[in-house]
């Protein structure tokens, strides 16, 4: 696993308690959405308010690893699909 945001770095994989408390305190990220890929990962999506994110991709032994990161997240004009999320 490769991660070309060098303030990840540090963490770019590893237990997936100490990866998403990193991300809230340092960070200041917050859970916003997650899901299961076709591959049995847990995919989370973690958010600042500015907008910075995070996608991090878990597996089921509790390994988490930092897929991606940005900036400008959005959701405002997006439409809500019914009964997803509830």
């Amino acid at each position: 696993f490769s991660c070309s945001c060098s303030s990840y770095a540090q963490v770019a994989c590893g237990p997936r308690n100490d990866v998403v408390k990193r991300l809230a305190d340092k960070y200041k990220e917050k859970q916003v959405a997650m899901g299961l890929s076709v591959t049995g990962k847990l995919v989370e999506i973690f958010v600042a308010d500015k907008g910075a994110f995070t996608i991090l991709l878990s597996d089921p032994n509790g390994t988490s690893c930092i897929a991606t990161t940005g900036e400008n997240w959005a959701t405002e004009g997006f439409i809500e699909v019914p009964g997803v999320g509830t």
